[in-house]
């Protein structure tokens, strides 16, 4: 995996209960988004097959579908990290990787906005409370 190592250590699987090797990766990286992106396309899939088969009939209205789908941990389906990585692709977001067993198994995003200065931002301004005003 490409990108800059941040971090490494080991993580207990969910899975199986195995301690396994992990590392964190700083920075966006085309890469790793487009294969996390493949990988957890695939798992999604599988999970969609297992909704469709206990929900074969359309359920009633968005409320009930949108219950559903949280029961089986689709309430994001629709996310694409491919589309974010292009709108987040910027100074003021920092994206981190946590890859263990050779694949993403988490991304984290900060927003970092810049400092607003007032001094040069005309859609900010300041008041002096009149206590601190001298006379």
């Amino acid at each position: 995996m490409d990108g800059v190592k941040q971090g490494q250590g080991f993580l207990r699987c969910t899975h199986t209960g195995a301690m396994v090797s992990h590392v964190i990766h700083c920075g966006l990286n085309s890469t790793m988004t487009l294969a996390m992106e493949g990988h957890w396309s695939a798992a999604k899939a599988e999970i969609i097959a297992e909704f469709q088969a206990a929900y074969p009939d359309p359920l009633p209205d968005r409320s009930a579908l949108r219950n559903a789908l949280g029961e089986f941990g689709l309430a994001d389906y629709h996310w694409s990290w491919i589309a974010k990585a292009n709108l987040t692709a910027s100074d003021e977001y920092q994206w981190f990787y946590l890859c263990a067993e050779e694949k993403v198994q988490g991304v984290c995003i900060i927003y970092h906005p810049k400092p607003i200065d007032p001094c040069i931002n005309d859609d900010i301004t300041t008041t002096r409370p009149a206590s601190s005003t001298r006379q």
